[in-house]
């Protein structure tokens, strides 16, 4: 049991590391917007794409458990779009900014969506009240965000940045209520719901232990006969 709050405590503290760099990606994006686009904003989004794959792999290679996936494909995610935003740009930057950065947002935002759903299974009901909130928040603010981009030709890289400054402290928040729900004093008191993939471990124990005992029971059993059989053909 230790080993696995270890492994989950480096989980939640690289997970925090990356949701930092997702801030801090969003606050240099905001720092080097201007109303004025040209091939320096295509510039400044595919180098933050890298530079979010880069961690990511990193992350990837530190986490023991099933979010390392999480990382691995959020890093070729973050490439594909760096890669299509580099290739795309040209002299003049984009033609359309709006309708790259508008994809990049709802991308990014179906991609999570779909990890916090996958990964609810495995949450217990305390961390439960947590991650359904920030889910839905994170989910309607990149819709929206993603739509105000598309109908904003001069302010799309301004608006993104946003987008991942929002992203990045929900996040942050998120896993930092999760180092509290994990403390020993709420832990002992409110979290003695299980998910769902707990008790199906527990029970798959439950029955191994028991088949081990049947099976302890009946070779005693077989034991002694075979005993009571040798004394008895000692005898004859």
């Amino acid at each position: 049991m230790k080993k696995g709050l270890d492994k989950n405590k480096i989980c939640t503290i690289i997970d925090i590391i990356v949701d930092c760099i997702v801030l801090v990606i969003g606050y240099m994006l905001l720092l080097f917007s201007d109303l004025n686009q040209n091939a320096q904003t295509s510039m400044y989004v595919y180098t933050s794409l890298y530079v979010l794959s880069f961690f990511s792999l990193v992350a990837y290679s530190l986490i023991k458990n099933d979010k390392k996936y999480y990382y691995l494909l959020l890093s070729l995610l973050s490439i594909i779009f760096a890669t299509i935003t580099l290739i795309s740009s040209n002299e003049n930057g984009f033609v359309l900014y709006n309708v790259a950065f508008s994809e990049i947002v709802i991308s990014y935002t179906l991609f999570n969506a779909v990890a916090d759903i996958i990964e609810i299974k495995k949450l217990n009901r305390s961390k439960l009240y947590v991650k359904i909130p920030v889910t839905l928040f994170s989910l309607c603010i990149g819709m929206i965000i993603s739509i105000i981009i598309y109908n904003n030709k001069f302010l799309s890289l301004y608006i993104m940045s946003y987008y991942f400054i929002a992203i990045g402290l929900f996040k942050i928040i998120e896993n930092c209520m999760y180092t509290i729900i994990d403390g020993p004093t709420i832990n002992k008191k409110y979290n003695k719901g299980e998910s769902k993939a707990e008790v199906k471990k527990k029970r798959i124990k439950e029955l191994r232990k028991r088949k081990l005992e049947v099976k302890n029971k009946t070779g005693e059993v077989i034991e002694l006969e075979n005993k009571k059989n040798k004394k008895v053909s000692k005898n004859n």
